[in-house]
Protein backbone atom coordinates (compact mmCIF):
# COMPACT_ATOMS: atom_id res chain seq x y z
CA UNK A 1 0.00 0.00 0.00
CA UNK A 2 1.24 3.47 -0.97
CA UNK A 3 0.22 5.29 2.47
CA UNK A 4 1.06 3.12 5.99
CA UNK A 5 -1.56 2.86 8.06
CA UNK A 6 -0.75 4.06 11.71
CA UNK A 7 -2.52 3.72 14.71
CA UNK A 8 -1.57 6.26 17.48
CA UNK A 9 1.61 6.67 15.34
CA UNK A 10 2.81 3.39 15.16
CA UNK A 11 2.81 1.37 11.70
CA UNK A 12 1.23 -1.78 11.78
CA UNK A 13 3.45 -4.13 9.98
CA UNK A 14 2.77 -5.58 6.50
CA UNK A 15 -0.42 -4.91 5.95
CA UNK A 16 -2.49 -6.41 3.01
CA UNK A 17 -5.74 -5.36 3.28
CA UNK A 18 -8.53 -3.47 4.79
CA UNK A 19 -12.15 -3.01 5.03
CA UNK A 20 -14.52 -1.22 6.33
CA UNK A 21 -18.39 -1.01 7.20
CA UNK A 22 -20.07 2.10 5.89
CA UNK A 23 -21.82 3.63 8.57
CA UNK A 24 -25.96 4.27 8.19
CA UNK A 25 -28.34 6.28 10.42
CA UNK A 26 -29.69 5.07 13.69
CA UNK A 27 -33.40 4.08 13.86
CA UNK A 28 -34.85 7.07 15.44
CA UNK A 29 -37.19 4.40 17.60
CA UNK A 30 -33.90 2.61 18.32
CA UNK A 31 -32.26 6.30 20.61
CA UNK A 32 -32.85 6.43 23.90
CA UNK A 33 -34.92 9.54 25.03
CA UNK A 34 -37.20 10.59 28.01
CA UNK A 35 -41.22 11.36 27.06
CA UNK A 36 -41.19 14.12 25.12
CA UNK A 37 -37.46 15.00 23.87
CA UNK A 38 -37.16 16.13 20.26
CA UNK A 39 -35.45 13.79 17.92
CA UNK A 40 -33.03 15.93 15.64
CA UNK A 41 -34.34 15.40 11.67
CA UNK A 42 -30.95 13.97 11.11
CA UNK A 43 -30.50 11.01 13.23
CA UNK A 44 -27.29 9.72 14.81
CA UNK A 45 -24.79 7.99 12.84
CA UNK A 46 -23.89 4.18 13.81
CA UNK A 47 -20.17 3.50 14.32
CA UNK A 48 -17.71 2.42 11.91
CA UNK A 49 -16.36 -0.55 12.06
CA UNK A 50 -12.90 -1.30 10.01
CA UNK A 51 -10.85 -4.49 9.73
CA UNK A 52 -7.05 -4.22 8.68
CA UNK A 53 -5.30 -7.63 8.36
CA UNK A 54 -1.32 -8.05 7.11
CA UNK A 55 1.41 -10.70 8.15
CA UNK A 56 3.87 -11.18 10.63
CA UNK A 57 7.19 -12.19 10.07
CA UNK A 58 10.41 -13.09 11.90
CA UNK A 59 13.88 -14.57 11.55
CA UNK A 60 13.04 -16.65 14.82
CA UNK A 61 10.06 -17.77 17.07
CA UNK A 62 11.35 -15.48 19.92
CA UNK A 63 11.61 -12.57 17.41
CA UNK A 64 7.80 -13.55 16.03
CA UNK A 65 6.28 -13.69 19.76
CA UNK A 66 8.13 -10.26 20.43
CA UNK A 67 6.57 -8.75 16.87
CA UNK A 68 3.28 -10.26 18.03
CA UNK A 69 3.27 -8.84 22.02
CA UNK A 70 4.66 -5.28 20.07
CA UNK A 71 1.59 -5.04 18.08
CA UNK A 72 -0.43 -6.38 20.27
CA UNK A 73 1.06 -3.20 23.52
CA UNK A 74 0.82 -0.53 20.61
CA UNK A 75 -2.78 -1.19 20.26
CA UNK A 76 -4.13 -0.80 24.00
CA UNK A 77 -3.85 2.76 24.25
CA UNK A 78 -7.81 3.66 23.89
CA UNK A 79 -9.22 5.90 21.74
CA UNK A 80 -6.64 6.96 19.23
CA UNK A 81 -6.06 8.21 15.64
CA UNK A 82 -6.20 5.43 13.45
CA UNK A 83 -4.72 6.69 9.77
CA UNK A 84 -5.70 5.08 6.72
CA UNK A 85 -5.29 7.33 4.06
CA UNK A 86 -2.73 10.43 3.34
CA UNK A 87 -4.68 13.32 4.67
CA UNK A 88 -7.44 12.29 6.88
CA UNK A 89 -7.33 9.81 9.91
CA UNK A 90 -10.94 8.92 12.13
CA UNK A 91 -10.86 7.89 15.69
CA UNK A 92 -10.57 4.41 16.72
CA UNK A 93 -10.75 1.55 19.46
CA UNK A 94 -8.91 -1.70 18.75
CA UNK A 95 -11.93 -4.40 19.48
CA UNK A 96 -10.15 -7.07 18.58
CA UNK A 97 -6.45 -8.40 17.27
CA UNK A 98 -5.90 -12.38 16.28
CA UNK A 99 -3.29 -14.26 14.65
CA UNK A 100 -2.90 -17.53 13.31
CA UNK A 101 -0.29 -20.00 11.31
CA UNK A 102 -1.72 -20.96 8.02
CA UNK A 103 -1.03 -24.73 7.35
CA UNK A 104 1.17 -24.46 4.73
CA UNK A 105 3.45 -22.12 5.64
CA UNK A 106 6.13 -21.38 7.30
CA UNK A 107 6.12 -21.63 11.12
CA UNK A 108 8.25 -18.08 11.21
CA UNK A 109 4.63 -16.06 9.89
CA UNK A 110 1.46 -15.96 11.01
CA UNK A 111 -1.79 -14.04 9.22
CA UNK A 112 -3.57 -11.23 11.25
CA UNK A 113 -6.76 -9.22 11.96
CA UNK A 114 -7.24 -5.89 13.91
CA UNK A 115 -10.67 -5.05 14.67
CA UNK A 116 -11.31 -1.24 15.11
CA UNK A 117 -14.14 0.15 16.51
CA UNK A 118 -14.91 4.08 15.51
CA UNK A 119 -17.36 5.49 17.46
CA UNK A 120 -17.42 8.95 15.63
CA UNK A 121 -17.54 7.67 12.06
CA UNK A 122 -16.25 10.65 10.69
CA UNK A 123 -12.48 11.35 9.04
CA UNK A 124 -11.30 14.35 9.90
CA UNK A 125 -8.11 16.10 8.35
CA UNK A 126 -5.15 15.61 9.95
CA UNK A 127 -4.48 19.17 9.72
CA UNK A 128 -6.40 21.47 11.91
CA UNK A 129 -7.35 24.91 9.38
CA UNK A 130 -6.93 28.17 11.38
CA UNK A 131 -8.46 31.66 10.13
CA UNK A 132 -7.38 34.50 12.16
CA UNK A 133 -9.49 37.86 11.88
CA UNK A 134 -8.82 41.09 12.82
CA UNK A 135 -12.20 42.77 14.74
CA UNK A 136 -12.97 46.24 15.02
CA UNK A 137 -15.81 45.96 16.83
CA UNK A 138 -18.55 47.59 15.09
CA UNK A 139 -20.35 44.37 14.36
CA UNK A 140 -18.70 42.38 11.97
CA UNK A 141 -18.92 38.93 10.00
CA UNK A 142 -16.26 36.66 9.62
CA UNK A 143 -16.73 34.00 6.49
CA UNK A 144 -15.48 30.58 6.92
CA UNK A 145 -15.80 27.84 4.22
CA UNK A 146 -14.60 24.15 5.10
CA UNK A 147 -13.79 22.45 2.10
CA UNK A 148 -15.22 18.75 3.94
CA UNK A 149 -18.11 17.72 2.93
CA UNK A 150 -19.81 16.95 6.32
CA UNK A 151 -20.71 19.72 9.16
CA UNK A 152 -17.79 20.57 11.62
CA UNK A 153 -17.14 21.39 15.11
CA UNK A 154 -14.84 24.69 15.87
CA UNK A 155 -13.31 26.68 18.21
CA UNK A 156 -13.77 30.52 19.03
CA UNK A 157 -11.22 32.14 20.56
CA UNK A 158 -11.95 35.66 20.90
CA UNK A 159 -8.74 38.35 22.52
CA UNK A 160 -9.77 41.52 23.12
CA UNK A 161 -7.68 44.78 23.72
CA UNK A 162 -10.09 46.51 25.92
CA UNK A 163 -12.69 44.59 28.26
CA UNK A 164 -15.54 43.57 26.52
CA UNK A 165 -19.36 41.68 27.62
CA UNK A 166 -21.93 40.28 25.96
CA UNK A 167 -20.16 38.39 23.04
CA UNK A 168 -22.17 36.32 20.37
CA UNK A 169 -21.61 34.56 17.71
CA UNK A 170 -24.08 33.80 14.98
CA UNK A 171 -23.81 31.22 11.70
CA UNK A 172 -26.02 32.90 9.75
CA UNK A 173 -26.08 30.13 6.77
CA UNK A 174 -29.45 29.27 6.18
CA UNK A 175 -28.83 25.59 7.42
CA UNK A 176 -27.62 26.62 10.44
CA UNK A 177 -28.96 29.59 11.97
CA UNK A 178 -27.26 28.60 15.13
CA UNK A 179 -25.66 31.72 18.07
CA UNK A 180 -23.72 31.00 21.20
CA UNK A 181 -23.81 34.63 23.60
CA UNK A 182 -21.15 34.98 25.93
CA UNK A 183 -22.85 36.87 29.32
CA UNK A 184 -20.05 37.82 31.20
CA UNK A 185 -17.32 40.19 31.06
CA UNK A 186 -13.85 39.19 29.23
CA UNK A 187 -10.53 41.60 30.73
CA UNK A 188 -8.21 43.08 27.80
CA UNK A 189 -5.81 40.69 26.63
CA UNK A 190 -7.66 37.77 28.36
CA UNK A 191 -8.98 35.03 26.32
CA UNK A 192 -12.12 33.89 25.42
CA UNK A 193 -12.14 29.90 23.96
CA UNK A 194 -15.53 28.71 23.05
CA UNK A 195 -15.02 25.21 21.66
CA UNK A 196 -17.45 23.27 20.07
CA UNK A 197 -15.24 20.36 19.34
CA UNK A 198 -15.21 19.36 23.26
CA UNK A 199 -17.87 21.41 24.46
CA UNK A 200 -15.79 23.79 26.67
CA UNK A 201 -15.59 27.47 26.97
CA UNK A 202 -13.37 29.33 29.18
CA UNK A 203 -12.26 32.84 30.02
CA UNK A 204 -8.52 33.50 30.78
CA UNK A 205 -8.59 29.58 31.49
CA UNK A 206 -11.06 29.32 34.06
CA UNK A 207 -14.09 27.25 33.15
CA UNK A 208 -17.06 29.59 31.82
CA UNK A 209 -19.95 27.15 30.84
CA UNK A 210 -22.31 28.57 33.49
CA UNK A 211 -21.77 32.12 31.39
CA UNK A 212 -22.54 30.43 27.89
CA UNK A 213 -26.26 30.44 26.35
CA UNK A 214 -27.38 29.00 23.34
CA UNK A 215 -25.13 25.89 20.74
CA UNK A 216 -21.87 25.40 20.18
CA UNK A 217 -21.29 26.80 16.65
CA UNK A 218 -20.59 23.84 13.88
CA UNK A 219 -19.43 24.82 10.22
CA UNK A 220 -21.69 23.65 7.17
CA UNK A 221 -19.63 21.55 5.40
CA UNK A 222 -18.43 22.92 1.35
CA UNK A 223 -20.27 26.36 2.20
CA UNK A 224 -19.73 29.55 3.42
CA UNK A 225 -20.24 29.83 6.81
CA UNK A 226 -20.85 34.04 7.53
CA UNK A 227 -19.87 33.66 11.43
CA UNK A 228 -21.21 37.02 12.58
CA UNK A 229 -19.86 38.86 15.80
CA UNK A 230 -21.79 41.11 18.42
CA UNK A 231 -21.49 42.81 21.70
CA UNK A 232 -19.38 45.25 23.58
CA UNK A 233 -15.87 46.66 23.35
CA UNK A 234 -15.11 42.93 21.56
CA UNK A 235 -12.61 44.41 19.15
CA UNK A 236 -9.19 42.69 19.02
CA UNK A 237 -8.43 39.15 17.08
CA UNK A 238 -11.12 36.17 16.54
CA UNK A 239 -9.28 32.58 15.78
CA UNK A 240 -11.21 29.90 14.43
CA UNK A 241 -9.86 26.72 14.29
CA UNK A 242 -11.38 23.42 13.05
CA UNK A 243 -10.50 20.40 10.94
CA UNK A 244 -12.49 19.34 7.59
CA UNK A 245 -14.48 16.02 7.97
CA UNK A 246 -15.83 13.37 5.91
CA UNK A 247 -17.94 10.03 5.70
Amino acid sequence: MSTPITFNGYELPLVEDWAEEQSTRLATSNILRLDGDLIDARSPLEPRIISVSGKLMADTEAELRTLINTVAHNLNYGRCELQLDADRFIYATKSDFRHRYVRGKAALMKEYEIVFHCDDPYFYALTATEQVATLVGGGETVTVTPTGQENTPCMLALTPSGSCTLVKYSNINALSQIWMQFDGTLGAGNTLLISGIDKTGTNNGANCLGSLTGDFIDLIGGQANPIAITGTGYAGSLTITYRNRWL
